[in-house]
């Protein structure tokens, strides 16, 4: 058994300490399979434990309250909390859910494939072949009268600013006929998605062709619904469409996770073909 496998099995089982939970994250940031493979046995763990796949189970929510509490209280002292050691006394009524999560685990890990392709979240920077899917964000300078002006897109790269005045637009390119479907958001501080495709009034991922690189039409003006600071443009490619619902409920995860704005390059949400994210700073 790999090392993230048997950290992945006892995340699942029993949890982590601080130590070992950030090797386990550092390692599903590196490897693609690995984060599949995490994902699938987390949502078997849930079932496991009575609770639906895309919720957290009573345990998982008791370890992140504890986390947080410990985290406040080493900000607090002014220094890092200690690991809390757990404390174990046998008794089957304790220890059968564990050993039902378990047990679900290690048979995911014997029958889940190595390489995962339908379903696995792929990051860019990650070593996993061509991307599936692309999209490229662009700025296009605001006018007096608040309208877009004439001036040619300006195409954004993660650590780019973009004034508050100016217009987002996207283009996108599928390198995969079955990746037929864009859900495409933006984030920032609030931790709140910023949906702009699909539109408000709709409630499931956008179509997309595939084939060249084609653009997604409307401008997104940024003063509408936006505000200085990090922007994290996140967009979620997939093979069925993804529902709105799902979204916010995997962007909720997250926010109850207390992760920051700066430290997002996903959002677990079950379906997703490939992930981009692009960091941007909105400036006044």
């Amino acid at each position: 058994m790999s090392r993230a496998d048997h950290l992945i099995e006892r995340s699942i089982a029993e949890g982590l300490p601080p130590a070992e939970e950030q090797e386990l994250r550092a390692l599903l940031r590196a490897d693609a399979d690995a984060r599949a493979r995490y994902d699938r046995l987390r949502r078997l763990g849930r079932v496991a434990a009575g609770s639906p796949a895309d919720e957290a189970t009573d345990a998982e929510l008791e370890r992140l309250g504890a986390a947080v509490r410990a985290r406040l209280a080493a900000e607090r002292a002014g220094a890092r909390a200690p690991a809390p050691q757990p404390r174990w006394r046998f008794g089957w009524g304790r220890v059968w859910p564990a050993v039902a999560v378990a047990g679900a685990a290690c048979l995911a890990l014997m029958l889940w494939p190595r390489s995962v392709q339908q379903g696995t979240e792929v990051r860019r920077g990650l070593p996993a072949g061509p991307p599936l899917c692309e999209v490229e964000a662009y700025a296009v300078e605001g006018g007096a009268d608040g309208a877009a002006s004439a001036p040619a897109p300006r195409r954004l790269q993660s650590g780019d600013r973009i004034k508050i005045t100016d217009y987002l637009q996207f283009r996108y390119q599928s390198a995969d006929p079955e990746v037929r479907y864009l859900y495409l958001f933006g984030l920032d501080q609030r931790m709140t998605p910023l949906d702009y495709y699909p539109r408000p009034d709709a409630a499931e991922s956008i179509t997309i062709e595939p084939g060249d690189l084609s653009s997604l039409g409307r401008s997104i003006r940024l003063e509408k619904r936006h505000q200085p600071g990090p922007l994290k443009v996140v967009g979620l490619c997939s093979r069925v469409p993804l529902k709105r619902d799902a979204v916010y409920r995997a962007v909720a995860t997250v926010r109850a996770a207390a992760w920051s704005i700066q430290a997002i390059d996903h959002v677990p949400v079950d379906g997703v073909a490939q992930t981009t994210v692009l960091s941007l700073e909105v400036v006044p």
